[in-house]
C-alpha cells in the first residue's frame, strides 16, 4: 500500500534526523534521507510535491557546513531552527498522507 510506504518513509526521515548529527556536510545522512524522500515522491499524490520539495530543501540547508548559520536566532543555533522547519515540513507531509488515506477509505464506505 502506497500510504503505508509513505508513512514508513516519514518515520525513517524523522529517525535519521534524530540519529545523525546535523550542521555539517553529512553525505551518509543525506543519501539515506534522499532515498526516503524519493519514496515519498513516488508514493504520495502530486499535490504533495511542493511540500516534499520544501523538505528536501531544508535537508540541503541542515546538512551543510554553513548554510544553516543564516537561520541563527537569539539563543538558538541555526541548526536547531532549520531542524524545526524540516520537522514542520515532515509533519505537514505526514498529515496530508493521513488525510488522503482517510479520504480514500471514505470512498469505499
Amino acid at each position: 500500500m502506497e500510504t503505508e510506504k509513505a508513512l514508513i518513509a516519514t518515520d525513517a526521515i524523522r529517525a535519521a534526523l534524530n540519529e545523525y548529527t546535523t550542521g555539517w556536510a553529512n553525505t551518509v545522512a543525506r543519501r539515506e534521507i534522499d532515498k526516503h524522500i524519493a519514496t515519498l515522491q513516488s508514493a504520495v499524490p502530486r499535490h504533495s510535491s511542493e511540500k516534499i520539495q520544501s523538505l528536501s530543501s531544508w535537508m540541503d540547508i541542515l546538512f551543510s557546513a554553513r548554510k544553516h548559520e543564516r537561520y541563527r536566532r537569539a539563543g538558538t543555533s541555526g541548526e536547531a531552527v532549520v531542524k524545526s522547519y524540516a520537522l514542520r515540513a515532515l509533519n505537514a507531509i505526514r498529515d496530508q498522507i493521513r488525510a488522503s488515506a482517510k479520504s480514500d477509505l471514505g470512498n469505499f464506505a
